[in-house]
C-alpha cells in the first residue's frame, strides 16, 4: 500500500506476518509493529485501520495485492525448511524461512513448480538491503530498491522449479528470520521481460 498524496512511507503487509507487521520497501528496517496497519485480511480484500501509511486523512491511495492461497504449507525441499502461502494458477508464492547459523550457500523450496521469474527476499530481523532476482538478469546481476544499478552476489545459483538459492551474507545469514515474494509468469496473468530504450522521444 502507498499513499500517493504525500511522502509517507511503503507499507508491505502479509498474511504470513499478520496484520500489524509492516515491511516498506523504501526503507531497509527488518519487520516492525504497527497498530491499525490492516485490521483484517477478508476474502474479498482487507481492512485497513488508523495507521497514516495505510489510511491518512484525505489521502489517496493506491495497493498492489496477490491471493497466495488460504493456509501455509511446510515444505522441505531446500536445505531450509520453509513455510509457503501458494497461488500456482496465479502463479505466486510467499515463503518465510530461518537461516542456519552457517556461512555456506543455501536453498529453500518455493512451491510454484515452475521456475521464478521475479523473487523479492528480505531480511525480517535485521536492517538489509532487498534482494531482487529477475530472470531477464539471471542470478548475477540482483537488484535493490535504493539503487538503480545492479549488484552481483545475493544469490548463488539460478532458482529451479523447486527451490531458490540463497547466498550467505545476503539472503540468509546468522539464524534471522526472512520472506520471499516469487512470481512465474502465467499466460493471461503475469509476465516478466527486459527492454533496452532507444534515445527517442
Amino acid at each position: 500500500i502507498k499513499n500517493r498524496s504525500v511522502n509517507d512511507t511503503h507499507a508491505i503487509l502479509d498474511t504470513h506476518r499478520g496484520t500489524n507487521t509492516v515491511l516498506s520497501s523504501n526503507l531497509t528496517n527488518g519487520d516492525r509493529t504497527e497498530g491499525g496497519s490492516l485490521t483484517a485480511f477478508n476474502s474479498d480484500g482487507f481492512t485497513v485501520g488508523s495507521y497514516n501509511d495505510t489510511n491518512r486523512n484525505n489521502s489517496n491511495f493506491v495497493a498492489w495485492t496477490w491471493d497466495a492461497g488460504d493456509s501455509p504449507t511446510t515444505l522441505t525441499a531446500g536445505t531450509m525448511n520453509s513455510s509457503v502461502r501458494r497461488n500456482t494458477s496465479a502463479g505466486f508464492s510467499m515463503c518465510t524461512y530461518t537461516s542456519p547459523n552457517s556461512s555456506s550457500n543455501q536453498s529453500f523450496a518455493h512451491g510454484l513448480n515452475a521456475k521464478p521469474d521475479f523473487i523479492i527476499v528480505k531480511n525480517r530481523d535485521s536492517s538489509y538491503n532487498y534482494d531482487i532476482y529477475h530472470s531477464s538478469l539471471g542470478y548475477n546481476a540482483s537488484l535493490i530498491f535504493s539503487a538503480a544499478a545492479t549488484r552481483s552476489g545475493a544469490f548463488s545459483a539460478e532458482p529451479t522449479s523447486t527451490v531458490v538459492n540463497t547466498k550467505h551474507d545476503y539472503t540468509h545469514v546468522n539464524t534471522d528470520d526472512y520472506i520471499a515474494y516469487c512470481w512465474t509468469a502465467v499466460e493471461g496473468c503475469s509476465a516478466f521481460g527486459s527492454f533496452i530504450s532507444n534515445n527517442s522521444s
